[in-house]
C-alpha cells in the first residue's frame, strides 16, 4: 500500500528535523540507502505505509498524528519549528537561484558553441 499524500513526506521531514533525527539514522533503521529516504521525504517516491510504520517504530518520539494529518502535538520548542520554516523558505529561494543559474549557463554554452 502506498501513501500518496504529497505533504506527508514534508511533515515527516519537519518532524525528523525537529527531533534531531538525521537521514542517515533513518536509512540505517530501515536498512535502506540515504537516497531512498531522501526520495520519500521529498515526494519523489511514494511513502509506503510499511515504511512509515517502520520509521515510527524506530523513532517513537515522533508524533504519529501530526505526521499523518498535520494535527496533533508539536514539539514544545516553537523556536525549532520557526527555524525549520525559515530554512525551508531559504532552501526554496536557493533552489530557484540554482535553476536560474542553470538557465544562464545553458544560454552561455549556446553562444559559445
Amino acid at each position: 500500500m502506498k501513501i500518496l499524500d504529497p505533504a506527508l513526506g514534508q511533515r515527516l521531514k519537519r518532524a525528523l528535523r525537529a527531533e534531531g533525527i538525521s537521514v542517515p539514522a533513518v536509512a540505517a533503521a530501515l536498512d535502506q540507502s540515504r537516497q531512498s529516504v531522501y526520495k520519500y521525504l521529498n515526494g519523489t517516491t511514494a511513502l509506503r505505509a510499511d515504511v512509515l510504520e517502520a520509521i515510527l517504530g524506530a523513532f517513537p518520539q515522533l508524533d504519529r498524528d501530526s505526521i499523518l494529518s498535520g494535527d496533533g502535538k508539536r514539539p514544545s520548542d516553537g523556536a525549532a519549528w520557526q527555524r525549520i520554516a525559515d530554512l525551508e523558505r531559504e532552501n526554496a529561494t536557493l533552489r530557484e537561484l540554482v535553476e536560474s543559474q542553470k538557465e544562464v549557463i545553458g544560454l552561455l554554452r549556446g553562444k559559445g558553441g
